[in-house]
């Protein structure tokens, strides 16, 4: 599964059809820039699972149709979330005993 197809990834790809593939690198050379500058291991797998798989997002078959105004709005709301609902370490381990 490309990272085009994680969460939000059908989402951008809809709102940014042509740009869609240069957000999702950057979002991936953040995320490694995050678990090596951070120490944000627990990210590690994922990532590499990721680089494995690419981070393109498969063609549409039928191509884009134009998105309306409120379904523009929701999709930049949905991104949002996913934002605001992100959370770097959802497990601390370090305080198991």
């Amino acid at each position: 599964m490309p990272i085009g197809q994680l969460d939000g990834g059908h989402v951008l790809y809809a709102l940014l059809p042509g740009r869609a593939h240069v957000v999702s690198v950057g979002l991936f050379a953040a995320a490694i820039a995050a678990v090596v500058v951070g120490g944000y291991w627990q990210w590690s797998l994922m990532l590499l699972l990721l680089a494995l798989v690419g981070v393109r997002h498969p063609p549409m078959a039928e191509g884009g149709a134009p998105l309306g105004g409120v379904r523009v709005v929701l999709g930049w709301l949905m991104l949002l979330f996913v934002l605001v609902g992100f959370t770097p370490t959802p497990f601390d381990l370090s305080s198991l005993p």
